[in-house]
């Protein structure tokens, strides 16, 4: 599959499904070749359910709960409230 792993830096990344293994190349245009650059295995990654997330799965579940009481947080005032800004001189 295609990378973008920087602004201009470009690649590709190769997942092997069976062995849970995914690889990255970084393609030096100078060079016109494809590096080795990653490797990792990832089946343990999968196992982990709730890692380094926001909002946290409790935080959703709240919000969503509050939506269906029809409980609204944060929402911009209505547009006849919103008053223009004033210009530098």
């Amino acid at each position: 599959m295609p990378a973008q792993l920087s602004g201009n830096t470009w690649g590709a990344y190769l997942m092997d499904i069976d062995k849970g293994t995914l690889c990255v190349y970084q393609f030096f245009p100078g060079s016109r070749q494809l590096q080795f650059v990653a490797s990792r295995k990832f089946t343990n990654d999968t196992k982990l359910e709730n890692f380094n997330t926001t909002p946290t799965p409790n935080e959703v579940s709240d919000l969503v709960e509050k939506q269906a009481k029809g409980i609204r947080t944060n929402q911009p005032p209505p547009p006849d409230e919103v008053k223009p800004k004033d210009k530098d001189p």
